[in-house]
């Protein structure tokens, strides 16, 4: 299984002043551009990272891929995070077989061991712009 983070992987998120926030930040995103590059919401832009679309549609052929990110927010279902809504109006949902979203205050290396079940034939590689969130996940083998 092939897991990618979101924010500041996948894609990069902007307020409506021009900074660089997290996709939660947004609010719901209710529509994009017409190449499926961005996506907005009333608090601003989810800009998806160039060549993700081909990227993640030709690794799902041969691997399942996944979403792993701690960009959550608490209290609503995984249906209507911004995040899920993002890959949805992106038109790269289908392409995931799994989906985790948790918040900042979780390590994503006990949320990652607590969803999936242990496998010694199954490896999973997670990419991931923070080193920190790399090191929570090989810390645990």
């Amino acid at each position: 299984m092939i897991w990618f983070d979101l924010d500041k992987t996948l894609w990069n998120s902007y307020s409506t002043n021009g900074k660089e926030v997290f996709a939660k930040n947004i609010g719901i995103p209710n529509y994009y551009d017409p190449y499926k590059t961005a996506v907005y919401g009333e608090n601003g832009v989810i800009r998806l990272q160039r060549g993700v679309h081909s990227i993640i549609k030709n690794i799902s052929k041969v691997h399942n891929v996944g979403v792993i990110s701690l960009g959550g927010l608490k209290g609503i279902a995984l249906e209507d995070q911004p995040s899920y809504k993002a890959l949805n109006l992106f038109g790269l949902l289908p392409y995931f077989s799994d989906i985790i979203i948790g918040y900042k205050d979780e390590d994503k290396g006990e949320l990652l061991s607590s969803h999936v079940e242990y496998d010694p034939y199954t490896s999973h590689m997670v990419i991931d712009d923070d080193i920190s969130q790399l090191n929570s996940l090989t810390s645990r083998g």
